[in-house]
């Protein structure tokens, strides 16, 4: 026989149906490729509702919704274990959030200093919140339900500084987190010893007690009646 009379062996046979599909499965992934178009991310604009200064601040709109209608109610605060609400107006929570700051301010907290807040959703959360803000300091907020591990974690992160509890509970756990991570300087406050009003009281002047001594009475600036002037110029004067 000769060499164009030999049949092919059955490897070249294999070989070359090999080669075939794998040109038509390369023919098929580069069309699905051509097919398909690439992902492109897509932006999407609104018009601006309301155009707000980027240099305003969350401290100065509670102050504008207090000149817009100081005694209307701002918010409504639960009253015990009850379905009992309390409105609070505008002006009382304005004074509130001012008086917690000035408490917080008190403690020696300087602007930029972080303040952690562990607790449910409630009314003390927003209100610390607004001071925080008005003291030029930086609420750090933490789940009720984190651990150890994980209030270690914010408290070195952050470098909390204060930090305010909803119950005794959580004060115990951050306390052990604190001590823990060696952060002596960490104070730890709690909702249910009142951390609100005694944060407060630390910005008020001290009353004057019983035993303090009577302040003494100014010197009298103002003239006499006109009916005393009257009568000393109607006075005769003694000859010499």
């Amino acid at each position: 026989m000769t060499a164009e009379e030999t049949p092919a062996s059955s490897n070249d046979d294999e070989t070359t149906q090999a080669q075939t599909t794998t040109e038509v499965t390369t023919d098929a992934t580069t069309d699905s490729q051509e097919a398909t178009p690439a992902t492109e991310a897509l932006e999407w604009h609104a018009p601006v509702l309301v155009r707000i200064d980027e240099h305003t601040t969350i401290p100065h709109l509670l102050k504008e919704r207090v000149q817009r209608g100081a005694t209307r109610p701002l918010i409504l605060r639960k009253i015990g274990i009850g379905d009992t609400w309390r409105s609070i107006t505008a002006r009382e929570f304005y004074d509130e959030v001012h008086a917690l700051a000035a408490g917080l301010i008190a403690r020696g907290l300087e602007p930029g200093d972080r303040v952690a807040i562990m607790s449910r959703t409630r009314y003390e959360w927003t209100l610390l919140d607004f001071a925080c803000w008005a003291a030029g300091l930086v609420p750090v907020p933490i789940y009720e339900t984190s651990s150890i591990d994980q209030v270690a974690h914010v408290l070195v992160d952050a470098d909390v500084h204060l930090i305010i509890t909803e119950t005794v509970s959580m004060a115990e756990i951050v306390r052990a987190a604190a001590e823990r991570e060696n952060r002596d300087n960490t104070h730890v406050l709690s909702l249910d010893s009142e951390a609100i009003e005694t944060s407060s009281r630390r910005a008020r002047p001290p009353r004057a007690s019983a035993s303090s001594p009577a302040p003494r009475p100014s010197r009298r600036t103002t003239s006499p009646p006109s009916s005393t002037r009257r009568a000393r110029r109607a006075r005769p004067r003694a000859r010499s």
